[in-house]
């Protein structure tokens, strides 16, 4: 007779609740690398292209103020320099529009259209402060002009104050939504360990719970044969198919085998008394017929 293969070894047992943490941690750091590189990934983008343009629409509005200042005041010191000299920051700031259609493919209709209406405007401003600083303004005409510029350059102004907060709320939300992914990792990394935890040692409770019921088993049944005179008669019932359950399985087999042997021996006892007692017999009628 040969015990059934066990299931479940004890060693397994005792080694679940750590290997339900090692996988766990071993999870999280893997869930936690890429994240981290996908974050990483979008803080060097948002780096090179949402900083830049946060840049680029901070730095139009400044020059489009220094256009202005500029042109009024050549036009009003008569330095036709002055107002040619815009020129540069003009070209500047048509270029800071371009960047940002490379940067954000998506913003390049808007640039476009930022563009056209400082064109509008630079165009008449420059030639009014120009006249004006030459002398050869037409004052009549000129309020007109005025009327015009002053219409382009709040349309300007409008137009780059938007993009300019428009972009900044775009930069605001990315960070955010970095800084939240990495919240939350942080937050189900930390909710999930309590979690595994708690069922770890749950699963720690239990096994020890078991092998300890199953030695107890063990040795209640130990106990009530060796109290009860040595009775070889009695076995002890498996709670559990592991290293203990075989241990049981084998100890009631090597029970049953010396309780053969005991028997046999009994038997044979018995049958030798016997024989002792028939020899005494003959022996005691043997004396008789020889008196």
């Amino acid at each position: 007779m040969k015990p059934p293969s066990r299931r479940v070894s004890l060693q397994i047992k005792i080694l679940l609740a750590p290997a339900v943490i090692g996988v766990f941690v071993i999870g999280m750091m893997l869930v936690s690398l890429i994240i981290g590189e996908r974050n990483a990934e979008r803080i060097v983008l948002l780096k090179a292209t949402g900083f830049k343009r946060v840049e680029l629409t901070a730095s139009n509005g400044v020059l489009l103020d220094k256009i202005t200042e500029a042109l009024n005041g050549g036009a009003a010191a008569a330095e036709s320099d002055m107002v040619l000299a815009t020129g540069d920051m003009a070209d500047t700031l048509r270029a800071n529009l371009n960047r940002i259609a490379i940067l954000a493919p998506d913003e390049k209709s808007l640039a476009a259209d930022i563009q056209a209406r400082f064109d509008a405007y630079y165009a008449v401003a420059r030639d009014l402060s120009l006249a004006l600083a030459e002398g050869r303004a037409d004052l009549a005409a000129s309020s007109e002009q005025v009327s015009r510029m002053g219409a382009a350059l709040a349309e300007v102004r409008e137009a780059l104050a938007s993009h300019q907060t428009a972009t900044q709320a775009g930069f605001v939300a990315e960070l955010e939504a970095i800084s939240g992914s990495t919240r939350r990792v942080v937050l189900f990394g930390t909710l999930a360990g309590v979690v595994v935890v708690c069922a770890a040692l749950a699963v720690a409770y239990l096994v020890s719970r078991s092998i300890k019921g199953s030695m107890d088993q063990v040795i209640g049944s130990l106990r009530e044969i060796a109290e009860g005179g040595g009775d070889l008669r009695g076995r002890i019932e498996p709670a559990s198919n592991d290293e203990i359950g075989e241990l049981v399985e084998w100890f009631n087999l090597f029970v049953a085998k010396l309780q053969g042997v005991v028997v046999k021996l009994v038997e044979d006892v018995a049958r030798l008394d016997q024989m002792t007692q028939q020899m005494a017999s003959v022996e005691s009628q043997t004396e008789s017929l020889l008196s």
